[in-house]
């Protein structure tokens, strides 16, 4: 799968773009944090066994590289 994904950031003109399927699994954990989501049904979607757990894995990212990140993805 991550192969891939490789292959889908060459053929978009970004080949040093690092996509993977826990890329995929972040971005989508910060979506649902982004539009108010509860910690409990994210937590609940990515299979945590806790709320703290999910806490933990959202506040590890950085609001200015997922923000960097979104930009090349999407050309923002």
């Amino acid at each position: 799968m991550n192969d891939n994904l490789k292959k889908l950031a060459a053929m978009i003109g970004e080949p040093s773009l690092k996509l993977t399927t826990n890329v995929g699994r972040h971005t989508y954990a910060t979506g649902l944090k982004r539009s108010g989501a509860n910690t409990n049904y994210i937590s609940e979607a990515l299979g945590h066994a806790t709320e703290e757990q999910t806490q933990t894995y959202l506040d590890s990212f950085e609001k200015g590289a997922i923000e960097s990140w979104e930009k090349k993805m999407f050309n923002l």
